[in-house]
């Protein structure tokens, strides 16, 4: 049972039991220095109620602690941003081990453990553009906790850690009405889009519930999750080609075409296209025209030039989670659907009936969404489709992609090396090699690249054409690496500073080639190439450090014997000696470090391994390695 705070006073501060026997007087301990800091979270808000938020005064913050013992809250402050932390709320009294400590404003129905006074409100922000921040500072005057939520982070907000926060891991957007909970209470893995759902039906002073399937926020209708009932109707159509965020005003200018793959035309009439931010929840029915064999049909609004028929569509941007859509046959069954954006955290279904693992990328103004091939479908979209610029959109013709798709399933080619923490800035400076084991050359047509910080999702999928050199490398990286051979600007590797992350590579007829996982635990069950939960890890290369086999290519399916830290990186060329005292294998692994990079012939002789710049950090580091893993882990389990 949860205890909960009623108010502050100057001796003391009243607290319920939680056994019904009325509030009792409970010791303040001694002022000075702030005890158990990281064991407070903010564990729900309400930045958006029903209603103009400037003249409802139903604001609240929810606390929760995590320890073993109550924490006085005196010189603690709760500061709110909206393009800045710009806005302060000095708090004071305690909130008890396992409790909640409640932040309201005056007018709440809510009531609270600390009341505002009429004179003074939270404000917080709806994120209606950009994201927005709040976060909790101890009486030391540093970071306890933050919350980033509503996606695009164009203010560049920070964690609790000092990185700035991913687009893709930010909190959601809040509806009206719902608040923002932790899906288990006071549980932080450092990314809020996994720890925090949007809930319908907030729950203040209570335990929190993001599975009691109310969720608020504007959309209605049938979801797009897994609980959905799913039907497939045999059909020739597909969804080709579509614009979500036109140059400028999105309205009107929104298009799709629909492709048909058969022999024999498609009457349109009653067939239907449904799209929806969070599940699929606006539709339009068409009520005539045809699709001819092996011909294109587009439905546009009404400043789309030269559509075959209006259709008003108000499709979602992707800007914070992944949205759907989908074409339905006349008998309300699902033809074709396309998931796009930067996840599925709304667990979206694809045309197999499952969750999908695959989306196609984020649209950014005035980008399209096109099949690599017309047609081609393998009900993977991250594989099927690409992003074009609006040069590239080709509205009722044939998609410009040159090359015919090659398959090449099941093929030698393994992740050799991999920069997931650039000094600096990671967008656009972190990259993935990969070596073809073969001495043919090699067409990776429709293969992608998957990563996992809490779960896999696609990130990357190679385009028709793409091909790597027998027994050669193949180097995908942002915009600002070097001698790319394929701009994959969406990659975002995971840094492991929590939990174990992954990157695998998986071919185009949807099988997992190749796994690394690397970090100080597997707490999220990542699975390796064997198909079970990882148990061996490569270690977590540190700021402009990569992690590489030793020997190029050699693959044991365990992480922390292949890989080893490479303090020189090599992209897009052969690994030097990453083998820890020129041992056979990668080195490091587990929960400890992985080996030294040292020169091409290996450590010095004469026992100085700095001399031909190489680290022995890994071997001499280890005890502090496991030390601080211990830590971690127990830090994790209170």
């Amino acid at each position: 049972m949860l205890d909960h705070i009623l108010i502050s006073g100057v001796t003391g501060t009243l607290l319920f039991s939680g056994l019904g026997m009325g509030p009792v007087l409970a010791p303040v301990p001694p002022s000075g220095g702030c005890e158990d800091t990281w064991a407070v979270k903010i564990n729900e808000f309400l930045p958006n109620p029903d209603g103009s938020d400037s003249t409802v005064l139903e604001e609240w913050v929810e606390l929760y602690n995590t320890g073993a013992r109550q924490v006085q809250l005196d010189g603690w402050s709760l500061e709110i941003g909206k393009s800045s932390f710009s806005g302060s709320i000095d708090l004071y009294g305690v909130i008890p081990s396992g409790g909640t400590f409640v932040v309201s404003e005056a007018y709440a129905t809510v009531g609270g453990d600390f009341v505002l006074p009429k004179t003074q409100k939270l404000d917080l922000g709806n994120a209606s553009s950009n994201a927005d921040a709040l976060r909790l500072i101890d009486c030391d005057g540093l970071v306890a906790d933050t919350v980033v939520y509503g996606g695009e982070n164009s203010d560049g907000w920070l964690d609790d850690r000092g990185f700035t926060v991913p687009d893709n891991e930010t909190a959601p957007k809040p509806g009206s009405g719902e608040s923002l909970a932790r899906e288990v209470d006071g549980e932080d893995s450092q990314v809020a889009s996994n720890d925090f759902c949007d809930d319908g039906s907030p729950t203040p002073s209570a335990m929190n519930d993001c599975d009691d399937g109310s969720t608020g926020g504007e959309d209605t209708g049938d979801s797009g999750t897994e609980n959905q009932e799913f039907s497939a109707c045999d059909s020739d159509l597909r969804i080709n080609e579509f614009v979500p965020n036109p140059e400028g005003d999105d309205s009107g200018a929104e298009w799709l075409e629909l492709y048909n793959i058969g022999s024999s035309s498609v009457d349109l009439d009653g067939w239907t296209v449904e799209w929806g931010t969070k599940e699929f929840s606006s539709d339009e029915l068409l009520s005539g025209g045809s699709v001819p064999a092996g011909g294109h049909f587009v439905l546009g609004g009404e400043f789309v030039v030269d559509a075959d028929d209006r259709a008003d569509f108000s499709f979602g941007n992707a800007s914070s989670s992944g949205d759907g859509l989908r074409l339905l046959c006349p008998d309300g069954s699902v033809a074709d659907t396309v998931i796009y954006g930067p996840d599925n955290q709304d667990a979206w279904i694809d045309d197999s009936g499952e969750e999908a693992t695959s989306w196609a990328g984020k649209p950014s103004s005035g980008t399209c969404i096109a099949r690599i091939q017309d047609g081609y479908d393998t009900d993977a979209s991250g594989i099927d489709f690409q992003l074009l610029s609006v040069e590239e959109c080709t509205l009722g013709e044939e998609n410009p992609f040159t090359e015919p798709m090659v398959c090449s399933p099941g093929a030698e080619l393994r992740i050799n090396e991999f920069l997931p923490d650039p000094d600096g800035t990671d967008d656009q400076h972190e990259w993935v090699e990969l070596v073809n084991l073969e001495s043919d050359p090699l067409r990776v047509d429709g293969w992608s690249i998957e990563i996992a910080k809490s779960s896999w999702g696609m990130q990357f999928s190679f385009p028709a054409g793409s091909e790597i050199d027998g027994d050669g490398f193949l180097l995908i990286g942002g915009s600002e690496v070097a001698n790319i051979d394929l701009l994959a600007e969406d990659l975002d590797l995971g840094n492991a500073g929590s939990n174990g992350d992954g990157i695998r590579l998986v071919d185009c007829e949807g099988s997992v080639i190749d796994t690394v996982i690397y970090g100080l635990n597997n707490d999220d069950a990542l699975e390796d190439d064997s198909g079970g939960i990882a148990i061996s890890f490569s270690a977590i290369p540190d700021d402009d450090q990569s992690a590489g086999r030793f020997p190029d290519g050699q693959d044991s399916d365990a992480s922390g014997t292949d890989f080893a830290i490479c303090f020189s990186p090599t992209p897009g060329e052969p690994n030097g000696n990453c083998a820890e005292d020129g041992g056979g294998g990668g080195g490091g692994g587990g929960f400890g470090p992985g080996g030294c990079r040292c020169g091409d012939d290996g450590p010095s002789s004469e026992g100085d391994p700095s001399a031909e710049g190489c680290s022995q950090s890994g071997r001499r580091d280890a005890p502090i390695w496991a030390f601080m893993g211990l830590v971690i882990l127990l830090r994790r389990r209170r």
